[in-house]
């Protein structure tokens, strides 16, 4: 199955800063990393709010391990692209930030279903 985002490669008509996309059987370039939208904006915001957090959390703090991982190319590529980080580093550290982070609200909220007794006059 042919990948449909491709890393560009360096010389010819591509900058080497792209990443080839496959619109309508024709690879087009487009730019990492590009900050041009609302809903990007947002995502650099929250980008930063996650390692922000991370960082007061002291979860960035102390030496730097090494990670090796065989992953999907397109995987990476999309992850970058819906992040607008360019960095594979970066992108790894928010990626573990996020799950370290990450709460458990949604399943304690499930769990807490007919908790409540359905006689209490809730006043609503």
């Amino acid at each position: 199955m042919r990948s449909r985002f491709r890393k560009a490669k360096t010389g010819g008509s591509c900058s080497g800063r792209g990443l080839r996309v496959l619109q309508n059987d024709v690879y087009v370039e487009r730019k990492e990393a590009v900050m041009e939208t609302k809903h990007e904006d947002h995502l650099s915001q929250r980008h930063g709010a996650v390692v922000a957090a991370a960082k007061a959390a002291g979860l960035l703090s102390g030496t730097n391990s090494a990670v090796g991982a065989r992953v999907p190319r397109e995987l990476i590529d999309r992850a970058k692209m819906r992040s607008g980080i360019a960095s594979t580093t970066d992108l790894v550290e928010y990626a573990l930030a996020k799950v370290a982070l990450e709460d458990d609200f949604g399943a304690r909220l499930v769990s807490r279903k007919g908790a409540i007794p359905a006689d209490i006059a809730l006043g609503i």
